[in-house]
């Protein structure tokens, strides 16, 4: 069986195990040729043939996407009314993460919609009241939806797709089935994305024999309020037969909500998750002879076993592969929301009384900083509102 083993995320009733891995191997290739190891060109070779129809695969995708969409349909099954109800949950916690992001576009808009579906006029407080009617919110808001999922479909089918992996005990059950055939004496990695790193921890949980490297991106593992108290088994820990444990969460993945898994999940005998938010580039040393991970003050070089110098190369290519992902979605997202009217562009950060204060303010001398932290506005928005007008030639 395959050495690497991959698990997709939400969104892919549509594909299929060999569109999936022809998304996923490219970045792995990439990613090792820049790893700079001495070995990296013959190792990105053997994934690269592996990709061939004819050859054993090097890296393998356990796809479950098709279990949303019921044999001879083509919508996907109605969902019980647990998995409807947790998703209205699952978007309310979104949105307040969405609300708390740095990006201030993000941030605002987030927690607009939030106080429109806050019922606190009626009386009702907190969070937990919040919840009806987030779903219904988000696939309204075409820009926050494509900025959270950017899937083609609505936010609801997305949520609905982990919410029924949560609660419904037979769609669960098939897709362990798919992942756990794959998990033999051959595979030395296990890699799962978004709701795939759901699946891939609770596969791991059951191996029957060591696993030397797990690797989460963009997950949700650590959601409190809708995943981490649904994992199987519970209380969640460590996969007991994992070695290595490494988490990577971009800071533009909203779905991400707790990067650091570490305190959630203790590991035994001092084992601790890895987590990773990468911001910058690797840097490669000494001409291939080390490679280091600055801002994690990691180094691995010529000399470390095989499997480490392979985990490098699949946290830098799976860094970059995720925040493509999460690009990717959002352009799609927004082309299809413009194609039926209903995206219109970037709404103004200020309305044009605030924008007439902003210039007043900042004509007279205040600190721009300062303004632009008063009106919630980023330094290069402020000065794109200070900035002439640029005239239109005839």
């Amino acid at each position: 069986m395959a050495q690497i083993v991959l698990l997709h995320g939400i969104g892919q009733q549509a594909s299929s195990a060999r569109e999936q891995e022809a998304a996923w191997l490219p970045s792995l290739v990439k990613g090792i040729l820049a790893s700079g190891h001495p070995e990296a060109a013959v190792v990105a070779a053997r994934v690269a043939a592996s990709m061939d129809q004819n050859r054993p695969p090097l890296a393998q995708m356990a796809f479950y996407g098709d279990l949303y969409v019921p044999t001879g349909t083509q919508g996907e099954a109605p969902a019980s009314p647990a998995a409807q109800a947790l998703a209205e949950t699952f978007a309310a916690a979104l949105l307040a993460h969405a609300a708390a992001s740095d990006d201030p576009r993000l941030a605002a808009e987030a927690a607009n919609a939030l106080r429109q579906v806050d019922p606190d006029r009626d009386g009702v407080q907190g969070l937990g009241a919040r919840v009806r009617g987030v779903a219904a919110m988000l696939d309204g808001n075409a820009w926050l939806t494509a900025r959270i999922f950017g899937r083609l479909q609505k936010a609801r089918t997305d949520l609905l797709q982990v919410t029924r992996y949560l609660t419904e005990k037979d769609l669960y059950a098939a897709a362990q089935s798919r992942v756990a055939p794959l998990l033999d004496e051959d595979t030395q990695l296990v890699i799962g994305h978004s709701l795939g790193s759901v699946v891939a921890w609770e596969a791991c949980q059951a191996l029957v024999r060591p696993l030397p490297v797990l690797i989460t991106l963009g997950s949700p593992l650590g959601l409190d309020t809708v995943v981490y108290p649904r994992l199987r088994p519970q209380p969640p820990t460590w996969p007991p037969l994992v070695r290595r444990w490494v988490n990577i969460a971009h800071p533009d993945d909203i779905v991400a909500v707790d990067p650091d898994l570490g305190p959630l999940f203790p590991g035994p005998d001092g084992l601790t998750i890895e987590s990773h938010t990468p911001r910058s580039k690797h840097e490669l040393t000494g001409r291939g002879v080390a490679v280091q991970f600055i801002q994690e003050q990691l180094t691995f070089t010529a000399k470390d076993a095989p499997m480490a110098t392979l985990l490098l190369s699949v946290l830098g290519a799976f860094a970059e592969f995720e925040r493509a992902l999460i690009r990717e979605r959002q352009l799609e997202g927004i082309a299809l929301a413009k194609a039926r009217g209903a995206y219109t562009g970037r709404k103004p950060s200020l309305t044009p009384g605030q924008a007439e204060a902003l210039r007043a303010r900042a004509a007279a001398g205040e600190p721009k900083a300062a303004l632009a932290r008063e009106f919630g506005i980023s330094r290069q928005t402020l000065y794109s509102y200070l900035s002439p007008p640029v005239p239109v030639s005839s």
